[in-house]
């Protein structure tokens, strides 16, 4: 009889210390905003810009498949080419962080850091220029340390895709075609 009852003491023990553990792991994600499940939607400050990769993306793959894309962010054209990861070619650097101090540091870098991308300085790098296109957003336009690349891209090339979610300036996102 001793036994069953220190048998019932030690299961007690184990589901309330169980019990213990979810309630303060659950307090934890409520009081951080933990996001354990992928959302479709985040709910970030309105000034973030918030251009529709997505769609942009699976519209490079729906109309132009055989193309390569440059991107500012090596990582969203993996993240959206999964499976053709060959396809994300070139990178354009941009300077998130503002500082004006930093971007004879980038300017210097030859690769993005964690793709290994190699970055462009201008179009005349790309041989068959035909086959690529440019992926852009207004984070990169406002931000790119390279700005006669931009205007290269902008001045020399055609603008084959364009979306403005939200109608928001800072939701634009482009892709542009050069045919030289």
């Amino acid at each position: 009889m001793n036994y069953i009852i220190k048998s019932y003491r030690f299961e007690y023990k184990k589901i309330a210390i169980l019990f213990l553990i979810i309630l303060v792991g659950f307090s934890i994600i409520k009081t951080f905003k933990i996001t354990l499940i992928p959302q479709r939607f985040y709910y970030i400050d309105y000034t973030s810009p918030k251009p529709n990769f997505k769609l942009a993306y699976e519209n490079t793959d729906k109309y132009f498949p055989n193309k390569k894309i440059v991107s500012w962010f090596p990582h969203l054209c993996y993240w959206y080419n999964l499976d053709e990861k060959e396809k994300c070619s070139y990178a354009i650097n941009i300077n998130l962080i503002w500082n004006k101090n930093i971007d004879k540091k980038l300017i210097i870098q030859k690769n993005e850091n964690y793709t290994d991308i190699e970055y462009i300085n201008n179009l005349y790098e790309i041989k068959n220029i035909n086959q690529y296109i440019f992926v852009l957003d207004d984070l990169t336009i406002k931000n790119a340390i390279n700005k006669d690349l931009l205007n290269d891209i902008i001045n020399n090339c055609n603008m084959i895709y364009k979306d403005v979610w939200d109608y928001e300036k800072s939701n634009f996102i482009w892709i542009w075609s050069c045919n030289q």
